[in-house]
């Protein structure tokens, strides 16, 4: 950042854990405005192995499944 000339540099990471009650990840109805239409295009087997492969990296506890991301958030000022 300093070679982009910015000063008071300042980073925080932020974490956030998306949970899916049921198992309803990748669901159509819960897909979002962007995926759901994709998905409702594929054929079941594609869509079920999408679902399959994603669950292989998401932790679960008696909730159902969830996932685990971080952002890096990076401020900093323009001299002067």
């Amino acid at each position: 950042m300093a070679d982009a000339g910015l000063v008071d540099i300042e980073t925080r990471r932020i974490d956030v854990q998306r949970s899916f009650v049921d198992s309803r990840i990748l669901d159509s109805r819960h897909a979002g405005a962007t995926l759901a239409p994709l998905f409702k295009s594929m054929a079941p087997e594609d869509v079920a192995r999408i679902k399959t492969g994603v669950r292989a990296h998401l932790g679960q506890d008696d909730a159902g499944d969830y996932l685990w991301a971080w952002a890096n958030a990076i401020k900093g000022r323009v001299p002067g």
